[in-house]
């Protein structure tokens, strides 16, 4: 699975990026929202992984880009976020399109079943 990691904590994204590659999966990063769209439209990944709060452009706007553009409209989108277990942030999430929320630190386990099931 192609997998696109997006999220402006270098340290965070690239131990993400670490355990997803060595669970197997080919792993791409962002450091915000526009890069994310941006590599999305181009490379399409099975799924996002999506940090909310960014700098240029949230998560919310780049779930909402996403959504709108043909290419990317059926991707996967998961939040990982501090906010992720908000129940607030998860309805706004939600409301913009994005299949499922996990909190920040990350709980690698509930990520691998959202992969495996895709549900979150």
């Amino acid at each position: 699975m192609v997998i696109l990691v997006a999220d402006d904590h270098d340290d965070g994204r690239e131990a993400t990026m670490l355990l997803l590659e060595m669970d197997g999966h080919t792993v791409v990063g962002a450091s915000n929202g526009r890069e994310a769209v941006e590599t999305a439209t181009v490379m399409r990944p099975d799924l996002i992984l999506l940090d909310l709060n960014m700098p240029g452009m949230d998560g919310l706007t780049a779930i909402s880009i996403l959504r709108a553009q043909p290419l990317t409209a059926s991707i996967r989108i998961i939040v990982v976020s501090a906010n992720g277990n908000d129940p607030e942030w998860q309805k706004r999430a939600q409301r913009c399109g994005c299949d499922g929320c996990v909190g920040k630190p990350l709980d690698f386990q509930s990520l691998s079943e959202f992969i495996q099931h895709g549900t979150a």
